[in-house]
C-alpha cells in the first residue's frame, strides 16, 4: 500500500450544490463523502479500505462503516471500485463502478493527513499547526509578536512543504497587520512524525518567506530547489499530535 500514486490524496468534484470527495491514506485506508451544500446541507460518509493496482489502474474498496450528516437527500450507493483514465499533478479522470464510459474529472492535493494539529507546551492555545484534509493549514507561531499563517500545505519525506497565502500579526492581543502574499510564499519546516508526537523544526518563519526555501511539484514529486537547506543539521522542537479519531 505504499505505492507513490495514492500518497494521502484528496480528490473533490462538485457540480452547482452536489460534491464528491475521497481520502486516500497511504495506510490503505480511504474516506468517502457525498453530499448537497445548497441552502440545505447534507453529506454521507463512508470509510473503509483500499487496494491500488498499478497496471490496470483500479482502486478496490470495501467499506467498514456508514453515516450520514444534516439532512439526508442522497442514497447514492458508493462504488466498489474506481478505474482510472488520466491523471497529472492536479486533476484525475476517473469512472465509479462498471460505469467506465461516465468519466468525472476530480481535483487532486497529494502529501496531506488527517491529524487534527500539532501544538508545543502544555495546551494548544498557541504554537499550533491546525490542519485540514483537503489541504490548508493554519500555523500559530509566538516569538516577538503572535503571527497567524493561512497555508496550503504538503507533507513529503520529512518535510512540511508551505505555501503561505497571508500572514496575520497580533500584539498585546489586537491585531496588527495583516499581509497577503500573492502569489503564495512558498517554504518548508523539516519534521520528524512519532507516534504521539512530531518534532518540527525551530524556525521563526518569516525568516524564511523570502524565496530562498523554493519548492516545486510537478510529474508527480516534489523537487526541492536548493537540496542543500534539507540536509543542514537544524534544531527540532517536540509538538504533540493530535489524530482524527
Amino acid at each position: 500500500m505504499k505505492n507513490s500514486f495514492l500518497f494521502n490524496e484528496f480528490w473533490s468534484w462538485s457540480k452547482g450544490p452536489l460534491f464528491k470527495n475521497f481520502y486516500f491514506a497511504d495506510d490503505g485506508s480511504f474516506v468517502y463523502n457525498n453530499g448537497y451544500s445548497g441552502g440545505i446541507w447534507s453529506v454521507n460518509t463512508s470509510e473503509g479500505t483500499y487496494t491500488y493496482d498499478p497496471y490496470i489502474k483500479e482502486i478496490r474498496l470495501r467499506v467498514n462503516k456508514k453515516y450520514s450528516s444534516g439532512l439526508t437527500v442522497s442514497k447514492e450507493e458508493i462504488p466498489s471500485k474506481l478505474t482510472l483514465k488520466d491523471f497529472n499533478d492536479t486533476r484525475v479522470a476517473v469512472s465509479f463502478g462498471n460505469d467506465r464510459l461516465n468519466v468525472i474529472e476530480m481535483g487532486r492535493t497529494v502529501g496531506l493527513t488527517t491529524d487534527q494539529y500539532w501544538f508545543k507546551g502544555p495546551n494548544s492555545s498557541h504554537d499550533l499547526i491546525q490542519f485540514t484534509p483537503f489541504g490548508q493549514a493554519t500555523i500559530i507561531q509566538e516569538t516577538d509578536v503572535k503571527r497567524t499563517y493561512v497555508c496550503h500545505y504538503h507533507i513529503y519525506d520529512h518535510l512540511l512543504l508551505l505555501e503561505i497565502n497571508s500572514m496575520t500579526t497580533e500584539e498585546d492581543g489586537k491585531e496588527k497587520k495583516i499581509k497577503t502574499f500573492a502569489p503564495a510564499s512558498k517554504t518548508f519546516l523539516k519534521i520528524d512524525i512519532h507516534k504521539e508526537l512530531v518534532r518540527v523544526e525551530k524556525m521563526d518563519l518569516t525568516k524564511v518567506i523570502d524565496g530562498t526555501r523554493n519548492w516545486q511539484f510537478r510529474n508527480q514529486k516534489f523537487h526541492i530547489e536548493n537540496m542543500v537547506l534539507t540536509e543542514n543539521e537544524i534544531l527540532l522542537e517536540e509538538f504533540n499530535r493530535v489524530v482524527k479519531q
